[in-house]
């Protein structure tokens, strides 16, 4: 299995294009290029909610408030993000069924 990156451009207020990256150990790791920020979640944390102007949020929702966050992308590209994410987790399924 590979590591699948993926650039998008944000849609808040000063967007900026962020790297995605799809690990297949079922993590998402988020780089801001600007702002030298980077975020991180499991695929259990991630959440992906719509809105009516064509534009998705994509959100880590944990236990713990301080390790939140969340990021608006246009509707395309959360899809094809979770394309990308859904492809990683039939091969991680596909690895652990029994020979």
């Amino acid at each position: 299995m590979e590591v699948r990156t993926k650039s998008f451009q944000l849609v808040e207020p000063g967007s900026e294009e962020s790297r995605f990256v799809v690990d297949p150990s079922g993590f998402l790791f988020v780089e801001l290029a600007r702002s030298d920020r980077e975020f991180s979640a499991p695929f259990s944390q991630l959440d992906f909610e719509q809105d009516l102007a064509g534009h998705t949020r994509v959100r880590c929702v944990t236990a713990d408030p301080k390790l939140n966050w969340q990021l608006t992308m246009q509707d395309e590209d959360a899809g094809y993000l979770l394309s990308l994410i859904g492809n990683v987790e039939e091969q991680l399924e596909s690895l652990l069924q029994p020979a």
